[in-house]
């Protein structure tokens, strides 16, 4: 995976203003589909159309359980920066995938195609924690980050907790993007394959508060 190690390039924007279990579901925030609905930092409101959301997303229900606990979490001080990071955790997946997955193309295809959107996650990552992402209680911890260094990149700072809050925003984000109906079906495959990897790989991933909070949930 070294070609496409060196094609990745990280974006400096900053933030400023398979399917996971089965059986019947109900929607959380518009356009994902958990168990149970679920409540996002900075909620949008603005609907979709009447025949459902544009781009709608699974999120496999224990990462869902962890959103839905995580405001009895952001009480305690977070500390960053955290590990596994935002770009680690994006970059250690692109190294789990074979180079002709998802393709007719050839190996080049596929690398390009899930390097773009690996790329695409990173930016919006990068673009929208500030405004999007982060609960109250978080936001004097954000300024006094960013006070420190105005040019660093969330995702080399905030871990997978927040990545999860940006998936659950994704169905409004993309909804607005101008992009052909076959290039969402793509992207919201792939999205939900990532979403997989991040629910087989929790312990790693999440901090052993958000895991504890889950277990919780489901008692």
């Amino acid at each position: 995976m070294s070609a496409r190690a060196a094609k990745r390039k990280r974006t400096t924007s900053q933030g400023g203003g398979g399917k996971a279990g089965g059986g019947k579901t109900q929607r959380g925030p518009k356009g994902t589909s958990s168990e149970s609905p679920a409540q996002g930092p900075a909620a949008s409101k603005e609907g979709g159309t009447e025949s459902g959301p544009v781009f709608p997303l699974t999120i496999p229900r224990p990462l869902m359980r962890l959103v839905y606990k995580e405001q009895e979490l952001i009480e305690q001080e977070k500390q960053l920066p955290r590990e596994p990071n935002v770009n680690k955790i994006l970059d250690d997946y692109l190294k789990t995938l074979p180079p002709d997955e998802d393709t007719t193309e050839g190996e080049s295809g596929a690398e390009q195609l899930w390097d773009e959107v690996v790329e695409g996650i990173r930016h919006y990552f990068n673009k929208s924690l500030g405004c999007l992402l982060l609960y109250g209680p978080e936001r004097a911890q954000y300024n006094e980050l960013r006070r420190k260094n105005k040019n660093v990149l969330v995702a080399d700072v905030y871990g997978a907790e927040h990545l999860l809050r940006l998936f659950v925003k994704f169905p409004d984000l993309l909804e607005k993007a101008e992009m052909e109906e076959e290039a969402r079906v793509l992207i919201r495959t792939k999205m939900e394959r990532f979403l997989a990897h991040m629910n087989s790989n929790k312990k790693s991933l999440f901090t052993a508060e958000y895991q504890a909070a889950g277990r919780r949930s489901e008692r």
